[in-house]
């Protein structure tokens, strides 16, 4: 089976990366009150009999040397082929918006390294259908969800320049997911993870970040 997966991180404004490299070149790395930061990543995953995409986009100000506000988008869509001949073929489509609260609670090496706690929360909404290549009477059908969301994130940037820093989100440590289905017959669904103990690297994610 050939399965292909990347990760590339997705930032904003590199149309006038050089001008504003040029204009804050008297600043540091790290951050400061008044800072603003576009930050996201894109996630692309195939392979024979399934794929998916993922867009999360970020805009954060710094409120305080240490302390962010801001909001984000989801977006992504993902499917799946039929593994039995009697089984569909899924395909998902989400978006999600939000707002976060970030601390920077370790910064190293001339705020070259900061590492961070993130608090979030939003909504989501997400749209899955069921198609069945042979006739089933009732069998195509779609399901729709919205829910509510929040969560509790560890992460580092690094910053390869001044303005540019490479994101590691180290781990999701707390996440909370109440799905309301808007289809009747549909119950609600409670989701809540904690990862304290679990190996942190093993859900790694990977973005850019660009301040200006």
């Amino acid at each position: 089976m050939k399965k292909i997966i990347l990760s590339i991180a997705a930032v904003f404004a590199f149309g006038f990366a050089n001008a504003q490299e040029e204009t804050k070149s008297e600043g540091g790395y790290g951050f400061t009150k008044g800072d603003m930061y576009i930050e996201g990543s894109i996630k692309v995953r195939t392979d024979d009999d399934s794929s998916l995409f993922s867009f999360n986009p970020k805009f954060g100000y710094m409120i305080q040397d240490q302390i962010a506000v801001g909001a984000d988008l989801d977006l992504g869509s993902s499917s799946q082929d039929r593994v039995g001949a009697l089984d569909p073929n899924v395909k998902n489509t989400n978006w999600g918006i939000g707002a976060f609260a970030r601390y920077n609670v370790l910064e190293l090496n001339d705020k070259r390294f900061v590492a961070y706690g993130e608090v979030g929360a939003g909504y989501s909404y997400r749209k899955t259908e069921f198609n069945f290549i042979d006739p089933i009477p009732g069998g195509d059908h779609e399901d729709n969800t919205s829910a509510f969301k929040a969560n509790l994130d560890l992460g580092v940037n690094y910053f390869i320049t001044k303005q540019l820093a490479a994101v590691f989100i180290v781990s999701n440590v707390i996440s909370y997911n109440n799905e309301d289905p808007t289809d009747p017959g549909e119950e609600d669904v409670f989701k809540m993870d904690i990862n304290l103990f679990n190996n942190p690297f093993a859900q790694a994610q990977f973005g850019l970040l660009y301040k200006f």
